[in-house]
């Protein structure tokens, strides 16, 4: 039986979503048509969410279009010579929510995997990151690669460390309590704080 292209454009779209596989993008699909107060809620959330919502010029952290930097840029009392680089904003938010970091934070957003020997990089703000460095560079004591322990974020890793070598800048990375092949954002707080405080 054929379904709606209407309903199968919906599904496809719904399948870009982490997590999201083609029968419970179908089975999402059917529940919002049938549901349309909170299809229209959603909707209007979406809208919402890109003309009120923007990036922190600094770090990339999602902010209000209000906003000139996120709170913790703005913030006077955070250590400003350790800077940590995470993948992802969850990231960022999930080591705050630990309390032992208390430097500033640059997102790198996009792709970064190694495939078939070959290096696949989409989307990461390497330019941005070496230019933020460079303005900072004078008072930059530390930074902290907050990459997952995956295989993706194990050559992430590696990258940066080659790409951030020529600025002279001490280089860490978050200590090892962390489950290979785990990801940051799913980390307790207390495996966070530990990974934070023995980086190397």
């Amino acid at each position: 039986m054929a379904l709606p292209r209407a309903l199968v454009a919906l599904a496809t779209a719904l399948r870009r979503l982490p997590g999201i596989g083609p029968r419970q993008a179908l089975r999402l699909g059917f529940f919002l048509f049938r549901n349309k107060p909170i299809a229209q809620a959603m909707a209007l959330a979406l809208k919402t969410l890109y003309e009120e919502v923007r990036l922190c010029p600094k770090c990339f952290r999602l902010i209000s279009t209000g906003e000139q930097t996120c709170t913790i840029c703005a913030n006077r009392l955070r250590r400003k010579p350790t800077l940590a680089i995470v993948e992802e904003d969850i990231d960022a938010d999930q080591l705050e929510k630990t309390g032992a970091f208390q430097g500033l934070y640059f997102i790198l957003g996009g792709r970064f995997s190694p495939r078939g020997g070959a290096l696949e990089q989409q989307g990461l703000r390497i330019n941005e990151l070496k230019a933020r460095i460079m303005q900072e560079k004078d008072f930059l004591e530390e930074i902290v690669l907050a990459t997952n322990p995956t295989a993706d974020g194990d050559a992430l890793t590696l990258y940066l460390l080659r790409e951030l070598k020529p600025f002279g800048i001490k280089t860490t990375r978050l200590g090892r309590g962390l489950p290979l092949g785990g990801e940051i954002e799913h980390a307790d707080e207390e495996t966070l704080k530990g990974a934070i405080e023995h980086r190397t």
